[in-house]
């Protein structure tokens, strides 16, 4: 099942393109950002996360705004995965 989530978790996040530079360019940062969702519970946690993330691979972060409403999808569908699971 687990599989699964990061799957939706990962064509969510293939739909985001934070600097412009094609989809398809960002996997590495994907996949420590889908660990990170596993790991928080809180947007702001996971945006901090986020933000760092993309600072160590590119040196610049994306905008709060667009974190903060990415972070926000994802979380969701953590919970909503989980939810279902019960």
């Amino acid at each position: 099942m687990m599989d699964n989530i990061n799957v939706r978790l990962y064509e969510a996040l293939l739909e985001w393109d934070p600097f412009q530079i094609g989809t398809g360019n960002y996997d590495p940062e994907f996949a420590d950002i889908i660990q990170a969702v596993h790991e928080y519970d809180e947007v702001y946690k996971l945006v901090e996360r986020i933000q760092e993330i993309f600072e160590f691979s590119f040196d610049q972060v994306p905008p709060k705004k667009e974190s903060v409403k990415m972070a926000t999808i994802l979380i969701n569908m953590k919970n909503d995965e989980s939810c279902t699971l019960n």
